[in-house]
């Protein structure tokens, strides 16, 4: 017999009636294809890092122990790192 059951799940919530993103948003949103990153993130949902200030990710070669002991400060490290670097580039007049 086809006919509709006494109590039909009211639980269930269409996902095309998520949470819409507003434009700031998107324009923070990484956007991939598959697995290959088109854009990369600028941010989160939250932070705009472009607003924090631009950070540019780069390589420095130092001593293993000196490695150690700038991830071994916690983490936060790296930033902490380019607060030590700067204040260094500020007694030097740069």
């Amino acid at each position: 017999m086809n006919g509709k059951p006494e109590k039909s799940d009211r639980d269930w919530i269409d996902p095309d009636d998520g949470v819409e993103l507003t434009e700031e948003q998107l324009d923070r949103a990484e956007y991939a294809v598959g697995d290959r990153i088109v854009r990369p993130a600028r941010g989160t949902l939250t932070r705009d890092y472009a607003a924090a200030g631009a950070r540019e990710e780069i390589s420095l070669n130092v001593d293993q122990d000196l490695a150690e002991a700038l991830r071994a400060t916690g983490p936060d490290w790296q930033s902490e790192a380019a607060g030590a670097l700067r204040e260094w580039l500020n007694r030097r007049g740069s």
